[in-house]
């Protein structure tokens, strides 16, 4: 099923799950252990805010307990991947331009005149996948991500979905003549303005996930 805003959900695998109750009672689950998921994408720090909003919205549901982090107490484990292409060139996309006119102009110098992006797109991909009574050689399979289309024929595996998120944000665009000049702290503006919009797709990548799965009857 595609999400027509910016996620897109495929699911491998046939179930049905009711609203504001342990939506994996049917599978004898009754606590889940959430590792940090793992970054396999171009960015840094991007699985924090990931983990951290999954946790909080599973947490939701009074007769499911949920362990931060790996749990043998636990009766399923999930598993969270982040995945992007493999440079940020192919993964950053210009949303929009601003052209090197007015206050611009003096920092440019002798250049020529050009246009600098004022913001940009990125998709990233998560799979999420739900075990139960995972083994280690279990979680081992999901270092070999070549396996993970035939890992939904496992026995212990509950489900495996993937996510196909897409964020944005801001870039500043500042003169930088003057150590006073706002282009100065570009670079720690935009920084901040990227970990902000990682938090906003953390957040809508959880409550989509809860919305079309978790609700669902």
């Amino acid at each position: 099923m595609t999400l027509l805003t910016c996620v897109a959900l495929s699911s491998c695998s046939g179930y049905h799950l009711t609203k504001n109750q342990n939506p994996f009672s049917q599978y004898g689950i009754y606590s889940v252990a959430i590792p940090m998921f793992v970054n396999h994408t171009v960015f840094a720090n991007m699985s924090g805010s990931m983990t951290k909003e999954f946790i909080l919205r599973l947490g939701r549901y009074p007769d499911l307990k949920i362990y931060p982090g790996e749990s043998e107490k636990a009766d399923a484990i999930l598993i969270g991947i982040l995945r992007t292409k493999d440079h940020k060139k192919d993964v950053l996309k210009v949303n929009s331009n601003r052209f090197t006119t007015g206050n611009l102009l003096d920092s440019i110098g002798e250049r020529q005149q050009f246009n600098l992006p004022t913001s940009n797109i990125y998709k990233v991909e998560l799979d999420l996948i739900l075990i139960k009574d995972p083994s280690v050689i279990d979680k081992d399979l999901l270092n070999k991500p070549e396996l993970l289309p035939y890992l939904n024929r496992h026995p212990k595996i509950v489900f495996i979905e993937t996510l196909e998120i897409e964020g944005s944000h801001s870039l500043v665009v500042d003169e930088t003549t003057a150590l006073d000049k706002g282009g100065i702290t570009n670079f720690t503006k935009n920084k901040a303005s990227f970990e902000q919009s990682v938090q906003v797709l953390a957040k809508k990548a959880a409550r989509d996930f809860q919305n079309v799965v978790l609700d669902a009857f």
